[in-house]
């Protein structure tokens, strides 16, 4: 080893231990920070962090934001998991008009286009089902999002419990229903709400003060 070998090493495992471990820490106590200065704030719930991502401004934010803090595949699995709710119900309303006709026998798939057209509607809370059973249209999709954010060798897999992965792989291949990424999606959005929703708080707090002002 060389003086100018040696220096380069050092300075590699210095600069290896400042991404991997300091910097991460600092984020970490900078969220818990923020997160104790709005704790009171009447913004700073769940439910209304819910509101926030259902914002397409907001989510734009919220992802730069994320990209930041190298957690952007967490915004990228809830606009994901919203587009596979939008394609749930469009499936059952073509399932619906469909049951008693010849047609039902024919599996249609759906282009994104189809998906946002005029006619699709949007998420129902009230009449979503998270046991209905995944229908084979649905299944192409399903499965493209698996090994996008849940397989571990998915090119943006987050970060949730081991059990909660298990389970997915399980009922994935045993008895798949529409609602099988929920305990993930919750998950994710629970990570979001501590780790990078304060930020945004701190960033846009008069925006998203009128916006609760709208919602109250």
């Amino acid at each position: 080893w060389t003086k100018d070998g040696i220096y380069i090493f050092i300075t590699c495992g210095i600069y290896l231990h400042l991404t991997s471990v300091v910097i991460p820490i600092i984020k970490c106590f900078k969220a818990e920070r923020l997160n104790k200065r709005y704790a009171n704030e009447p913004t700073n719930t769940m439910q209304y962090f819910y509101k926030i991502l259902n914002s397409p401004n907001l989510v734009e934010e919220l992802k730069s934001i994320a990209i930041q803090d190298f957690v952007v595949e967490n915004v990228l699995f809830w606009e994901n998991y919203c587009i596979l709710q939008k394609l749930v119900t469009r499936v059952k309303q073509k399932q619906d008009i469909t049951v008693d006709s010849s047609s039902n026998s024919h599996h249609q798939k759906f282009s994104l286009q189809d998906i946002y057209s005029q006619n699709s509607g949007s998420h129902d809370e009230e009449s979503y089902d998270p046991n209905y059973p995944l229908l084979p249209q649905l299944v192409p999709y399903y499965n493209a999002f698996y090994h996008t954010f849940i397989d571990v060798d998915g090119p943006a897999v987050v970060n949730i419990s081991g059990s909660t992965v298990r389970r997915i792989y399980h009922d994935f291949y045993t008895y798949p229903t529409v609602g099988i990424f929920d305990e993930a999606k919750d998950e994710v959005v629970e990570s979001m709400f501590v780790t990078i929703f304060p930020a945004l708080l701190q960033n846009n707090r008069k925006q998203l003060g009128e916006l609760y002002s709208q919602n109250i």
